[in-house]
């Protein structure tokens, strides 16, 4: 077993005014790549269209910069799920040109910035 990935997940309530609107996990730390994914992350669907999703990305992407020691976030997506591509793009995430072996999917990173 590769002792510099750490398989742990953790699963995280997106929530606005003490009221769940949506959901994400985090882990599969790859200490030796150094990354990290972000998975399911999901908004409610009465919540959608309202730039919550949006804030609620760039929030789990400062916390994560904050607790990682990671040069990318990555997470994958469906290669026809054209929605999720631009939410995920206008994030700053970016198509990494792979794919996850293990589903199929596209994997996207986000570059973390250093400094």
């Amino acid at each position: 077993m590769d002792v510099d990935v750490k398989h742990a997940w953790a699963c995280y309530a997106l929530c606005r005014n003490n009221q769940p609107v949506g959901f994400m996990m985090i882990g599969a730390e790859n200490k030796a790549e150094r990354y990290v994914w972000l998975d399911r992350f999901m908004i409610d669907l009465d919540e959608q269209g309202k730039g919550i999703g949006s804030t609620f990305l760039q929030l789990a992407i400062e916390w994560m910069q904050d607790r990682f020691d990671v040069d990318d976030i990555v997470l994958s997506l469906h290669a026809t799920n054209e929605p999720a591509k631009r939410f995920y793009a206008k994030g700053g995430f970016v198509d990494s040109g792979l794919i996850d072996e293990a589903n199929g999917e596209e994997i996207w990173v986000y570059h973390v910035k250093q400094g």
